[in-house]
């Protein structure tokens, strides 16, 4: 008896030395991205976040003998750039691209890969429609989104009309813009739009910007983060009364209660900030990455920009394992093209987010969770 345990122990250790030493399957991520990002606010903050998304998949899909080679390929702040960049990332032949988070440049490199699976976080302009199979972005359509954003505000507030400031050249923010004016016209309430180019935000005038403003509208300001924060400066000092503000995904995080630390213009005005992405959901892989980032950094996230990058990774393993695609060595961009196909025929919104989340600024320097909305 003594020696069949003693052969059985062995047999065991055997066994799972044999299973330990299974070469990994492989997974070679290309990130194409800008350097270019939050220029002005939180800069070295929010580029740690984007890397850390990545770290932690990295650390959570080794332990179960998945290897994530990832490798970056920056473009600088002049979006052409990016196609040099594309040709850096051909070269290095990966299995997964990650793509560039804005709609514009997305849409850039929209013929540059045939047969590779090319995701983006954020990206979400109504001409993505017109995407290639192998092009995905894990956030619903602009239209879809703005749409389920005025029909809560059509609700908060009932007596009150829609003055929309759009960035022209900001192919998110316009689609944005339309189908929140269409959703309030449907409803048959006032709105108006104006719009204004980035590359004059410096010298506007905002008595002329508000052209057609009835006191008491909300504003909302669909444009990027760092004009909608000189917008709301400017606006505030402008009008000199209380504003409600409404921004959308592009306004990215916590910019106005970057507005609300300037001591003139606080107490002064109300934000709500609709995003389709969020740190306080309920989700079971939100759950998981907010237990693995801790384990890797010893606190949690701060910035949605981590889980979105993650999430890509996740999703990209759960289709392989769905399609019985891993296996030891170099997974081909064949392999994950094919098995994201299949799994997005099963579930056409495969891990893409399904609600929007309503955060507030007033009155003091953070801004606050406040609601998970169902996209429509």
């Amino acid at each position: 008896m003594f020696l069949k345990k003693v052969f059985n122990t062995i047999l065991l250790l055997g066994i799972t030395s044999a299973t330990l030493a299974i070469p990994p399957s492989t997974l070679r991520v290309a990130v194409i991205g800008s350097e270019a990002i939050r220029t002005t606010i939180d800069t070295p903050n929010y580029k740690k976040a984007y890397v850390d998304g990545f770290t932690v998949a990295i650390d959570k899909f080794k332990k179960e003998n998945i290897k994530i080679d990832l490798k970056y390929f920056n473009y600088g702040s002049n979006p052409l750039n990016i196609f040099k960049a594309v040709d850096a990332a051909k070269q290095w032949d990966p299995s997964l691209i990650v793509g560039p988070k804005n709609s514009n440049e997305f849409l850039l490199i929209k013929q540059s890969f045939k047969h590779t699976l090319v995701i983006s976080t954020f990206a979400n302009a109504f001409s993505l429609k017109q995407l290639p199979d192998n092009y995905y972005t894990l956030t619903p359509k602009e239209s879809r989104f703005a749409a389920t954003s005025a029909n809560y505000l059509l609700k908060k507030y009932p007596k009150k009309g829609a003055f929309i400031i759009v960035e022209r050249g900001c192919r998110s923010c316009i689609d944005f813009s339309n189908a929140f004016s269409a959703t309030y016209l449907k409803a048959k309430r006032p709105s108006a739009t104006h719009y204004f180019l980035s590359s004059n935000i410096t010298q506007l005038d905002p008595q002329g910007l508000l052209n057609g403003y009835q006191k008491g509208d909300i504003i909302v300001l669909s444009s990027t983060a760092n004009n909608a924060f000189i917008l709301i400066v400017e606006l505030l000092s402008t009008l000199n009364y209380p504003i409600t503000f409404i921004g959308d995904d592009n306004w990215g995080v916590k910019i106005a209660a970057q507005v609300n630390k300037i001591p003139a213009l606080r107490n002064n005005f109300t934000a709500l900030r609709f995003s389709t992405w969020s740190l306080d959901g309920k989700s079971l892989l939100l759950k998981q990455f907010k237990r693995n980032y801790m384990i890797v950094f010893h606190q949690g996230p701060a910035y949605t920009i981590s889980f979105a990058n993650y999430k890509i990774i996740a999703s990209v393993i759960a289709a392989l394992k769905r399609n019985h695609a891993l296996h030891p060595g170099l997974i081909s961009a064949k392999s994950v093209e094919e098995s994201y196909l299949k799994a997005r025929e099963k579930s056409p919104h495969w891990f893409q987010e399904d609600s929007v989340s309503v955060f507030k600024t007033h009155g003091d320097q953070t801004e606050n969770y406040m609601t998970a909305i169902k996209v429509l």
